[in-house]
Protein backbone atom coordinates (compact mmCIF):
# COMPACT_ATOMS: atom_id res chain seq x y z
CA UNK A 1 0.00 0.00 0.00
CA UNK A 2 3.21 2.12 1.29
CA UNK A 3 4.50 1.66 -2.67
CA UNK A 4 1.16 2.40 -4.54
CA UNK A 5 0.57 5.28 -2.40
CA UNK A 6 4.26 6.51 -3.32
CA UNK A 7 3.97 6.54 -6.55
CA UNK A 8 0.70 8.28 -6.53
CA UNK A 9 2.49 10.78 -4.89
CA UNK A 10 4.95 10.81 -7.64
CA UNK A 11 2.55 10.92 -10.38
CA UNK A 12 0.63 14.10 -9.17
CA UNK A 13 3.91 15.63 -8.28
CA UNK A 14 4.07 15.71 -4.54
CA UNK A 15 7.14 14.20 -3.91
CA UNK A 16 9.65 16.64 -3.25
CA UNK A 17 13.02 16.91 -3.76
CA UNK A 18 14.77 14.85 -1.29
CA UNK A 19 11.87 12.67 -1.11
CA UNK A 20 13.06 11.70 -5.09
CA UNK A 21 16.64 11.62 -3.98
CA UNK A 22 16.15 9.52 -1.30
CA UNK A 23 14.11 7.27 -3.59
CA UNK A 24 16.97 6.94 -6.38
CA UNK A 25 19.00 5.53 -3.57
CA UNK A 26 16.09 2.97 -1.66
CA UNK A 27 14.58 1.99 -4.88
CA UNK A 28 17.65 2.25 -7.69
CA UNK A 29 20.79 2.27 -6.62
CA UNK A 30 20.90 -0.30 -3.47
CA UNK A 31 18.84 -2.18 -5.70
CA UNK A 32 21.41 -2.16 -8.23
CA UNK A 33 18.20 -0.95 -10.52
CA UNK A 34 21.11 1.80 -12.26
CA UNK A 35 18.97 2.89 -15.25
CA UNK A 36 15.97 3.28 -12.49
CA UNK A 37 17.95 5.58 -9.95
CA UNK A 38 19.12 7.91 -12.99
CA UNK A 39 15.65 8.63 -14.16
CA UNK A 40 14.89 9.13 -10.19
CA UNK A 41 18.03 11.35 -10.01
CA UNK A 42 16.87 13.29 -12.68
CA UNK A 43 13.98 14.20 -11.61
CA UNK A 44 14.93 15.11 -8.04
CA UNK A 45 17.93 17.39 -9.49
CA UNK A 46 14.78 19.59 -11.72
CA UNK A 47 12.88 19.91 -8.46
CA UNK A 48 16.19 20.95 -6.80
CA UNK A 49 16.75 23.30 -9.21
CA UNK A 50 12.80 24.68 -9.33
CA UNK A 51 13.57 25.55 -5.16
CA UNK A 52 16.59 27.24 -6.12
CA UNK A 53 19.33 24.49 -4.00
CA UNK A 54 21.94 24.51 -7.21
CA UNK A 55 24.32 22.73 -5.19
CA UNK A 56 22.05 19.51 -4.39
CA UNK A 57 20.48 20.32 -8.24
CA UNK A 58 24.40 19.77 -9.26
CA UNK A 59 24.93 16.74 -7.19
CA UNK A 60 21.78 14.90 -8.29
CA UNK A 61 22.10 15.37 -12.14
CA UNK A 62 26.20 14.30 -11.11
CA UNK A 63 24.66 11.21 -9.82
CA UNK A 64 21.52 10.71 -12.53
CA UNK A 65 24.88 10.87 -15.57
CA UNK A 66 26.85 8.86 -12.76
CA UNK A 67 24.62 5.74 -12.62
CA UNK A 68 23.70 6.30 -16.18
CA UNK A 69 26.95 5.36 -17.86
CA UNK A 70 27.24 2.88 -15.40
CA UNK A 71 24.18 1.14 -16.89
CA UNK A 72 24.54 1.59 -20.58
CA UNK A 73 28.07 2.25 -20.97
CA UNK A 74 27.39 5.16 -23.10
CA UNK A 75 31.11 7.00 -23.20
CA UNK A 76 28.93 10.68 -24.62
CA UNK A 77 27.50 10.73 -20.45
CA UNK A 78 31.40 11.19 -19.81
CA UNK A 79 32.17 15.22 -20.45
CA UNK A 80 28.61 16.49 -18.89
CA UNK A 81 29.43 14.03 -16.24
CA UNK A 82 32.37 15.78 -15.39
CA UNK A 83 31.47 18.92 -15.58
CA UNK A 84 28.78 18.40 -12.97
CA UNK A 85 31.58 16.43 -10.35
CA UNK A 86 33.85 19.52 -11.41
CA UNK A 87 31.36 21.87 -9.20
CA UNK A 88 31.26 19.83 -6.35
CA UNK A 89 33.51 19.03 -3.32
CA UNK A 90 31.59 14.99 -3.05
CA UNK A 91 29.90 12.74 -4.41
CA UNK A 92 28.29 9.79 -2.75
CA UNK A 93 30.30 6.46 -3.41
CA UNK A 94 28.97 4.06 -5.85
CA UNK A 95 26.18 1.98 -4.53
CA UNK A 96 26.37 3.59 -1.19
CA UNK A 97 25.29 6.76 0.76
CA UNK A 98 28.71 7.33 1.83
CA UNK A 99 30.76 10.13 0.76
CA UNK A 100 33.86 10.38 -1.15
CA UNK A 101 35.74 13.32 -2.55
CA UNK A 102 35.30 13.80 -6.33
CA UNK A 103 38.79 13.81 -7.24
CA UNK A 104 39.82 10.40 -7.65
CA UNK A 105 36.27 9.96 -9.68
CA UNK A 106 36.99 12.55 -11.81
CA UNK A 107 40.39 11.63 -12.49
CA UNK A 108 39.62 7.84 -13.63
CA UNK A 109 36.39 9.79 -15.63
CA UNK A 110 39.05 11.73 -18.03
CA UNK A 111 41.23 8.41 -18.22
CA UNK A 112 37.87 6.94 -19.98
CA UNK A 113 37.57 10.26 -22.00
CA UNK A 114 40.84 9.29 -23.55
CA UNK A 115 39.65 5.67 -23.96
CA UNK A 116 36.28 6.35 -25.77
CA UNK A 117 38.37 8.67 -28.53
CA UNK A 118 40.79 5.22 -28.79
CA UNK A 119 37.24 3.35 -30.02
CA UNK A 120 36.92 5.89 -32.56
CA UNK A 121 40.48 5.67 -34.05
CA UNK A 122 39.76 2.46 -35.41
CA UNK A 123 42.79 1.90 -37.90
CA UNK A 124 44.26 5.23 -37.77
CA UNK A 125 47.45 4.20 -36.11
CA UNK A 126 49.34 7.89 -35.86
CA UNK A 127 45.90 8.99 -33.53
CA UNK A 128 45.90 5.32 -31.82
CA UNK A 129 49.57 6.19 -30.92
CA UNK A 130 48.82 9.14 -29.64
CA UNK A 131 45.92 8.06 -27.44
CA UNK A 132 47.21 5.22 -25.92
CA UNK A 133 50.65 7.42 -25.19
CA UNK A 134 47.94 9.84 -23.62
CA UNK A 135 46.00 6.89 -21.56
CA UNK A 136 49.51 6.16 -20.81
CA UNK A 137 50.93 9.27 -19.08
CA UNK A 138 47.21 9.85 -17.05
CA UNK A 139 46.69 6.45 -16.03
CA UNK A 140 50.18 6.52 -14.53
CA UNK A 141 49.15 9.98 -12.53
CA UNK A 142 46.66 7.60 -11.08
CA UNK A 143 48.50 4.47 -11.15
CA UNK A 144 47.91 3.70 -6.62
CA UNK A 145 44.68 4.85 -6.88
CA UNK A 146 41.67 1.79 -7.16
CA UNK A 147 39.66 1.65 -9.91
CA UNK A 148 36.12 3.12 -9.75
CA UNK A 149 34.14 2.68 -12.86
CA UNK A 150 35.90 -0.93 -13.79
CA UNK A 151 33.73 -3.48 -12.59
CA UNK A 152 30.59 -2.10 -13.74
CA UNK A 153 31.78 -0.80 -17.20
CA UNK A 154 34.66 -3.36 -17.81
CA UNK A 155 37.06 -2.31 -20.49
CA UNK A 156 37.69 -4.82 -23.32
CA UNK A 157 40.79 -5.80 -23.04
CA UNK A 158 40.27 -6.77 -19.12
CA UNK A 159 42.76 -4.97 -17.53
CA UNK A 160 40.07 -3.95 -15.18
CA UNK A 161 41.44 -4.50 -11.82
CA UNK A 162 44.30 -1.98 -10.92
CA UNK A 163 45.43 1.43 -12.49
CA UNK A 164 48.50 0.49 -12.65
CA UNK A 165 48.10 -2.79 -15.22
CA UNK A 166 45.83 0.09 -17.50
CA UNK A 167 49.12 2.25 -17.41
CA UNK A 168 51.22 -0.99 -18.60
CA UNK A 169 48.60 -2.00 -21.04
CA UNK A 170 48.58 1.07 -23.03
CA UNK A 171 52.10 1.45 -22.76
CA UNK A 172 52.20 -1.52 -24.31
CA UNK A 173 49.97 -0.25 -27.17
CA UNK A 174 51.62 2.84 -27.67
CA UNK A 175 54.57 1.27 -28.27
CA UNK A 176 53.33 -1.30 -30.50
CA UNK A 177 51.64 1.40 -32.84
CA UNK A 178 54.49 3.22 -32.78
CA UNK A 179 56.72 0.38 -34.34
CA UNK A 180 54.14 0.35 -37.13
CA UNK A 181 54.75 3.76 -38.01
CA UNK A 182 58.79 3.08 -37.90
CA UNK A 183 58.75 -0.73 -39.27
CA UNK A 184 58.78 -0.23 -42.93
CA UNK A 185 61.46 2.92 -42.82
CA UNK A 186 63.61 1.80 -39.77
CA UNK A 187 63.03 -1.94 -39.00
CA UNK A 188 65.62 -1.46 -36.36
CA UNK A 189 64.28 1.34 -34.40
CA UNK A 190 60.84 -0.66 -34.68
CA UNK A 191 62.17 -3.63 -33.17
CA UNK A 192 63.44 -1.78 -30.05
CA UNK A 193 59.91 -0.41 -29.19
CA UNK A 194 58.32 -3.91 -30.35
CA UNK A 195 60.71 -5.04 -27.25
CA UNK A 196 59.40 -2.52 -25.27
CA UNK A 197 55.62 -3.30 -25.91
CA UNK A 198 56.08 -7.04 -24.75
CA UNK A 199 57.79 -5.49 -21.78
CA UNK A 200 54.34 -3.49 -20.93
CA UNK A 201 52.28 -6.45 -22.13
CA UNK A 202 53.92 -9.10 -19.54
CA UNK A 203 54.13 -6.35 -16.90
CA UNK A 204 49.74 -6.66 -17.08
CA UNK A 205 49.92 -10.18 -18.34
CA UNK A 206 48.62 -9.71 -21.64
CA UNK A 207 49.20 -12.72 -23.25
CA UNK A 208 47.34 -11.75 -26.65
CA UNK A 209 49.51 -8.54 -26.89
CA UNK A 210 52.80 -10.40 -25.87
CA UNK A 211 52.27 -12.35 -28.59
CA UNK A 212 51.54 -9.43 -31.23
CA UNK A 213 54.39 -7.78 -30.23
CA UNK A 214 56.90 -10.80 -30.47
CA UNK A 215 55.16 -11.43 -34.09
CA UNK A 216 55.79 -8.01 -35.26
CA UNK A 217 59.27 -8.23 -33.98
CA UNK A 218 59.57 -11.39 -35.82
CA UNK A 219 58.84 -9.60 -38.76
CA UNK A 220 60.90 -6.64 -38.24
CA UNK A 221 64.14 -8.93 -37.28
CA UNK A 222 63.70 -10.95 -41.01
CA UNK A 223 63.41 -8.07 -42.81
Amino acid sequence: MSDLFSKIRQATGFVNQNELYNQAFEKGVLLKKFFDAAGMFEKAAKKFTESGDQMMATQAMANSLLYRYLATGDASTISPLLQNLSKLPQIEVICSREMMPVGPLCAELDCRLVEAALSQAQDDQIRSRDLHKLARDKFQAISRNPLITYSYVPAEDQHNDRAELRCFYHAGMYSFYEAMTKKDSDPSAASDDLSLARQAFQRCNDQLQIQNALLGLFFCLTC
